[in-house]
């Protein structure tokens, strides 16, 4: 079968995709023809590890920021609730459970707000599951790993954690999907 008119081959490269494609036409019908992918154009689009470290530490670091703020705003109200207390002790205690309540709070809330910001994909239940963690568990094997003995290395773990098992908790699931070529089959 013969269709008439000029016969047209056109290459294309898709530039979202990088998919790589052959077009034809002849008068009015169009077909498109082997496609395949465009390995240039795909390496470009993976980024690097020095990248993905990057953005992990940033994320690391921005979520422990929002952290240390609505810990330190949560500190203050726990103290204040608690001053007025018969015993005179309320402030002591109130500043460091406010603390350890308020600054895995304000993880979880700088895990939402950056992810939103910088268009990180991931988990956002498995970011609050880490950072949740992240205090549980410094505070759980306190007594079992003699940290009660030594309260700065018990603090540096309460506020390093959350922000560090809430991080590769949301980055668990984000991962995106490499594009493979189509099988030549």
């Amino acid at each position: 079968m013969k269709i008439p008119g000029p016969n047209r081959v056109t290459p294309a490269i898709h530039k979202k995709s990088g998919l790589f494609y052959y077009l034809w036409s002849s008068g009015s019908t169009r077909v498109l023809g082997l496609a395949c992918y465009n390995a240039d154009m795909l390496q470009d689009q993976v980024p690097s590890p020095l990248k993905k470290s990057a953005a992990f530490i940033g994320l690391v670091m921005g979520t422990a920021l929002v952290g240390f703020v609505f810990g330190l705003i949560a500190a203050f109200i726990g103290a204040s609730i608690l001053q007025g207390d018969s015993t005179g002790f309320g402030s002591p205690v109130g500043a460091p459970a406010g603390m350890i309540i308020g600054y895995p709070i304000g993880v979880m809330i700088g895990i939402f707000v950056i992810s939103k910001l910088l268009r990180y994909r991931g988990s956002l239940l498995l970011g609050v599951v880490g950072s949740i963690l992240g205090v549980v568990i410094p505070i759980g094997l306190a007594e079992l790993l003699d940290l009660n003995a030594n309260p700065d290395l018990l603090w540096v773990l309460i506020l390093l954690m959350p922000p560090l098992l809430g991080t590769a908790g949301f980055h668990l699931m984000g991962r995106k999907v490499t594009k493979e070529a189509p099988s030549q089959e």
